[in-house]
């Protein structure tokens, strides 16, 4: 008779027998126990995971390869061997059910340390089986509990409870405990980070220039390139330890049924503790940087729907609404802000850069126009050229119009079915390797399941195309009072902050603003461009069955 064992190890061993602490103990144990009932133990049939949590099932590789051979008909072993049904596992309903699949298979379960088969079928015998599986789990409870007060006791004397944090070096005491110390090195590139940001420097930037400076960066992850990303620059500007103040207990690793799956806490569970010899950067540096984040997030301009539009305007960019949006007609170079002396006061004026920075050997274009005016006309353009209601109707009466006339399968259809079965005959094949128990099993798992999230997504492109093409036909008219609500949401910005009319600007125009000066008046400009409705016409549109935005409805206006 053939003998398989599988042995396991957590990375936590409260409570756990001596014979269970070592996998290789265990697997000598079973060797001795099989040997001395007179089965043959496999090599190929030895099952480990060493330092994994039993409540995990489906990141545990050896047992996954044991379930993949037992789900084979016949199974290639008759009996299995562990030390006690906490290595099966620590979630008494996976386990129970894991048990079930191995008995149901024709494979004897037993376990040496009790000298004890295990038997299912009977009341009896299912009941105790249930309640040795929901010890071995209350005990993983416990366990855990025990190691969270563990840690939540270092948290409060300021030890370290978890890896190293860059702007600092872990050290062991004497004592025993593992602390912080300051490493200069990397603190002065911290105090560096949240200066760029209070400058208005983005996340992006920041990491790009601390990148061209050579800047000590954080250890990367094992096959990522050395450097820093816009993500790590972030997790500097919002690491409270940097100010002084240690906060733990913001995540959870596991779930409730102990399995590997990290979610945030509420705030009422986080623990904060002041730890003033961490500080790396003042109360004035935090609260400069995290002024000009929250500036930055206020700018960010949102749908009805919570969506948003685009990305807010910068400390770096410029605060006046057509700089970097419209260009001298002469030149064509963009324009800039200047201010001179007007009646008892300075006032702003729009005038070519080129001429500005460069003399009139480059551009002659020497006007300089009043910039609350300009803006002024722009905005109202926009209002009354583009976001009116009478020209969005046409939009979407056109918009209806295309999808009247799109009612035959496009070649994107074609191309997803053609993907779609690849796919398919991909799949077949992956689940019979699986069955057999051949190649590396997490590949093997891997490539299913990207196959699989592929599958799905051109399965929902699908729905989605033939959804469009079965829609009901939209009347124009039900769509007014949308379309009124969002002609709101979009004309509001124009009168708010610059970087709020300058978001709204960049959705709409196709290019840029072109201005020119008037041949009959010095003062004035004759203002050209052209808007795209596609934008608007999306969120008009969004709750409504096969209307799409017209590509290519681009409506021109000069004031």
């Amino acid at each position: 008779m053939i003998a398989a064992i599988y042995a396991r190890k957590s990375t936590d061993q409260t409570g756990v027998a001596d014979d269970a602490k070592s996998v290789a103990r265990q697997i000598e144990s079973a060797r001795t126990y099989a040997e001395a009932h007179g089965w043959t133990v496999a090599e190929a049939y030895i099952y480990v995971d060493d330092g994994i949590s039993g409540a995990e099932f489906e990141r545990r590789p050896a047992f996954q390869r044991l379930m993949a051979a037992v789900a084979a008909a016949p199974a290639p072993f008759q009996v299995l061997v562990m030390s006690e049904e906490s290595r099966l596992g620590r979630e008494s309903i996976e386990t129970a059910y894991t048990l079930k699949q191995l008995v149901t298979a024709g494979v004897r379960v037993c376990l040496y340390l009790d000298d004890r088969e295990i038997t299912l079928g009977s009341f009896a015998e299912n009941t105790m089986m249930f309640l040795r599986a929901e010890v071995a789990a209350e005990e993983r409870r416990k366990s855990a509990q025990r190691t969270k007060d563990a840690l939540a006791r270092k948290a409060r004397a300021g030890h370290v409870t978890g890896g190293r944090v860059f702007g600092y070096t872990n050290r062991r005491t004497e004592a025993g405990h593992v602390e912080r110390v300051i490493e200069p090195a990397e603190a002065a590139v911290v105090a560096r980070i949240f200066a760029l940001c209070a400058d208005g420097y983005g996340m992006k930037q920041t990491a790009k220039q601390l990148n061209a400076e050579a800047a000590t960066c954080p250890r990367p992850q094992q096959a990522r390139p050395s450097g820093w990303a816009p993500s790590s620059v972030r997790e500097v500007l919002y690491r409270e330890l940097y100010r002084g103040v240690i906060v733990w207990n913001k995540t959870k690793k596991r779930d409730a049924w102990g399995q590997h799956r990290a979610t945030d806490r509420p705030e009422t569970e986080w623990m904060r503790m002041e730890a003033s010899h961490l500080r790396l950067v003042s109360d004035e540096a935090w609260e400069a940087a995290h002024r000009r984040l929250a500036e930055s997030r206020a700018l960010y301009l949102r749908s009805t729907n919570g969506t948003v539009w685009g990305h807010p305007a910068r400390g770096t960019e410029s605060k006046y609404l057509l700089v970097g949006l419209a260009t001298c007609g002469v030149c064509g170079a963009g324009l800039s802000h200047v201010t001179r002396d007007h009646g008892q006061k300075r006032a702003s004026f729009y005038t070519c850069t080129a001429n500005l920075s460069r003399g009139r050997h480059v551009c002659t274009n020497n006007h300089r126009w009043s910039m609350e005016r300009l803006n002024g006309v722009v905005l109202q353009a926009m209002a009354d050229q583009v976001l009116s209601e009478r020209i969005i109707a046409g939009a979407v009466a056109e918009a209806v119009n295309l999808m009247k006339s799109s009612g035959r399968p496009g070649p994107e259809a074609g191309t997803l079915r053609h993907d779609l079965e690849s796919l398919t005959r991909e799949l077949a094949g992956l689940t019979a390797a699986l069955a057999a128990g051949g190649g590396d099993l997490q590949t093997l798992i891997d490539a299913v399941r990207l196959r699989e999230d592929r599958k799905r997504a051109i399965e929902a492109r699908l729905a989605a195309l033939d959804a469009a093409r079965s829609a009901t036909p939209v009347d124009p008219a039900a769509l007014a009072p949308a379309m009124r609500r969002r002609l709101q949401a979009w004309h509001e910005p124009l009168s708010q902050h610059v970087g709020q009319a300058r978001q709204v600007l960049r959705k709409l125009m196709v290019g840029r603003l072109v201005v020119t000066p008037a041949e009959d008046d010095n003062r004035a400009a004759v203002v050209t461009g052209t808007a795209t409705l596609e934008k608007v016409l999306g969120t008009i549109v969004e709750g409504s069955k096969g209307v799409a935005s017209p590509p290519g409805f681009e409506p021109g206006f000069q004031p």
